[in-house]
């Protein structure tokens, strides 16, 4: 159950984790097949064809990575305007101001 004073980046962060543990994995993999597929110079179009496959899935790991952190500045967004809205305190001096205009 949701509540305002739950906060979705504490409640995420199993999830979270891994997102970022199979983004990393992915990144990994990504950076594996481009050393491998660039070890078989000669092939022009084998690797042009590899450099796409390449551009392709690092695409698909920068999209994920972008994801992951879209959904935990949201998360941290909504805790602020939480916290502006119910734990609004007056700084010290503020009345004193207030008082003068």
């Amino acid at each position: 159950m949701h509540t305002l004073s739950s906060s979705p980046l504490g409640l995420n962060r199993a999830f979270v984790a891994g997102q970022l543990s199979d983004v990393a994995e992915k990144l990994e993999q990504t950076e594996a097949a481009a050393h491998h597929g660039g070890a078989g110079a000669g092939l022009a179009s084998r690797g042009a064809l590899a450099r796409r496959g390449e551009e392709s899935a690092l695409a698909k790991v920068s999209r994920d990575a972008a994801k992951a952190t879209l959904e935990q500045t949201k998360g941290l967004a909504t805790q602020v305007v939480k916290d502006m809205l119910f734990n609004w305190r007056v700084a010290p001096g503020a009345d004193a101001v207030m008082e003068e205009a």
